[in-house]
């Protein structure tokens, strides 16, 4: 033991400070209760350095929930070791440690394996003065199967839904995200899914419409409880391409003193008003102005005023009946 340690072990006792240690556990020697740590290393619980990670290799133990007593701490579960040959003292001093993993696979094996007693050995490393059982956290990389080791049950995929004529687009993930692509679902009962395919030509077509916003059409059938997006994936058998038409060329006419009145529509119309053009044909077309001319365009909505209109007129728009008057000028009757 070097003289650093020594004195920090001086200044701790009887202090009543909770403490890290590192060492060897011996029991040939005589010490407190026939056994005595010889330290290597320590540090006081609380804010300050942390040690870089020990090495776990092959430790054994089960694995069980905070005892109902303890419920409100942080920890749900620990590690509990059991006596092996990396670990023979552990029958005598049996050690409690916190445990994680970053890994969804092994999670889930650890969630299997909660409360089974069942003897396992896990691989990874031992980090300490973090808040976790004992102020310690062995971070699994790795688990292998001891006496009545119980692995994590494969999950089993359930067909949920017939996918028939689903219309949507195909979207990529974020760079880094656990899945690659989804497909978003348009129209009635919208949604998203995971999406993939057993035939490699179909495979090929969903990797190149990704993000391509193109609509598609897709056919196969809805798997839950998978590992993909939002936990679903359809598996598609056909996939078409929706053929977007061409839209209409815009056709435009010089509007010279049409006669009419302005009318609105019903609350909630996806158009507000539309001009009624006093003429054989009953002509109707969308009008707009700019400025202070529309506000006076819009004044005269369902006055009966009779007006003179002169501008242009453009036809295959977005407005009342695929047409629109670009007022440039009006005349009251």
């Amino acid at each position: 033991m070097n003289d650093e340690v020594k004195a920090q072990l001086s200044y701790l006792r009887d202090s009543g400070h909770l403490t890290h240690f590192w060492g060897a556990l011996n029991c040939a020697d005589a010490g407190f209760n026939g056994c005595q740590v010889e330290v290597t290393r320590v540090r006081p619980d609380g804010p300050g350095e942390f040690f870089a990670p020990d090495p776990v290799d092959g430790w054994q133990g089960t694995l069980s929930s905070t005892a109902f007593e303890e419920a409100g701490s942080y920890p749900d579960d620990f590690f509990m070791q059991t006596a092996s040959e990396v670990t023979p003292w552990a029958t005598l001093f049996p050690v409690r440690y916190g445990i994680d993993t970053t890994d969804p696979a092994i999670a889930a094996t650890l969630d299997a394996l909660l409360d089974t007693g069942a003897i396992f050995s896990v691989y990874g490393e031992l980090s300490c003065g973090i808040p976790d059982t004992g102020g310690c956290q062995i971070r699994v990389e790795r688990i292998e199967g001891g006496r009545g080791f119980i692995p994590a049950p494969s999950p089993v995929a359930v067909v949920s839904d017939v996918v028939a004529d689903w219309y949507g687009v195909i979207r990529s993930t974020p760079v880094g995200a656990q899945f690659d692509d989804y497909f978003e679902k348009s129209g009635y009962n919208s949604g998203t899914y995971g999406i993939s395919s057993k035939d490699p030509v179909i495979a090929q077509q969903i990797v190149v419409l990704r993000d391509s916003d193109k609509q598609v059409r897709l056919w196969g059938v809805l798997l839950t409880d998978v590992p993909d997006y939002n936990g679903s994936q359809i598996e598609v058998t056909r996939i078409e391409v929706v053929i977007q038409p061409e839209p209409p060329t815009v056709v435009e006419k010089v509007v010279e003193n049409w006669v009419g009145v302005i009318v609105s529509f019903e609350p909630g119309a996806q158009f507000d008003d539309y001009f009624q053009v006093m003429d054989q044909a009953g002509t109707r077309v969308g009008i707009w102005g700019e400025g202070e001319l529309g506000i006076k365009l819009a004044a005269l909505r369902d006055t009966g005023t009779v007006i003179h209109v002169w501008g242009l007129v453009r036809y295959n728009v977005p407005d009342a009946y695929s047409a629109q008057i670009q007022v440039s000028r009006i005349e009251l009757d």
